[in-house]
């Protein structure tokens, strides 16, 4: 992508196996200083093209989860894809007792015997990990 002023830009493409740069016109609404525009990606709607523009916005860092991290308790949630078996587990801990407070599965198409078997290896993966602590 280059030279866009707001109303056009110039976008490489692969016509007829070759790389040309070619002009394109659009119309979008006036973004406010604050926002960048990104690279454009192309989106098919029925039988027209829409260039699509995702927008940023730097946020100053708040110091937020220094914050959270520094009070007594808080929980923290994590989830453990395990991409060859299709299951997500959910594990939300307790951190200031470093505690389990809820294992769940989120996805799953094994049978039930594997299931209880993953969760109990979760557990005490995770009663190993608290007790090294």
């Amino acid at each position: 992508m280059e030279n866009d002023d707001g109303s056009s830009l110039m976008l490489k493409l692969l016509v007829n196996g070759a790389w040309k740069w070619v002009k394109h016109q659009y119309q979008c609404w006036d973004i406010p200083p604050e926002w960048v525009k990104g690279s454009p990606r192309v989106q098919v709607t029925g039988s027209s093209l829409w260039l699509v523009f995702p927008l940023e916005k730097y946020v100053a860092a708040t110091g937020g989860i220094k914050t959270i991290m520094s009070s007594s308790t808080f929980r923290t949630c994590g989830i453990d894809m395990d991409l060859d078996r299709h299951i997500a587990i959910c594990s939300i801990l307790e951190t200031a007792d470093t505690n389990l407070i809820r294992d769940s599965m989120l996805l799953g198409t094994l049978p039930k015997k594997q299931l209880s078997a993953t969760l109990k290896r979760r557990r005490s993966i995770l009663k190993a990990s608290n007790s090294n602590v």
